[in-house]
């Protein structure tokens, strides 16, 4: 999965995002920031289409050097590849993708 450059500037923070296709993860507080404020590595566990053409995958974030739990998303990619919304939990993976949670993200490409 490559996610490249995804953005929004609304959150207080890790406004931009960017998932590398060799499983790199880099989030940044702000968007103009020119270097990463955490990075971590992730593992696309499933992948599957919708009737909308919309990509799903659910993908676990491992990160090694604070000692933080991994966390399990649930994404979806639109099928106009503009839009990325996801839900997150450190427990297990998210049934679904509430927008009314706090741990829900909605980012769009550059």
């Amino acid at each position: 999965m490559e996610y490249k450059g995804i953005h929004n500037s609304d959150y207080d923070f890790n406004q931009k995002v960017i998932l590398y296709p060799d499983g790199r993860f880099e989030s940044f507080n702000i968007t103009s920031n020119p270097k990463a404020d955490y990075k971590a590595v992730y593992k696309v566990e499933e992948k599957w289409t919708d009737k909308e053409d919309n990509i799903w995958y659910k993908y676990r974030l491992t990160e090694k050097s604070w000692d933080y739990p991994d966390t399990f998303y649930l994404s979806k990619i639109s099928n106009s590849g503009k839009e990325k919304e996801c839900q997150f939990d450190f427990e297990f993976y998210p049934k679904k993708i509430d927008p009314s949670r706090l741990t829900y993200r909605k980012y769009y490409r550059e």
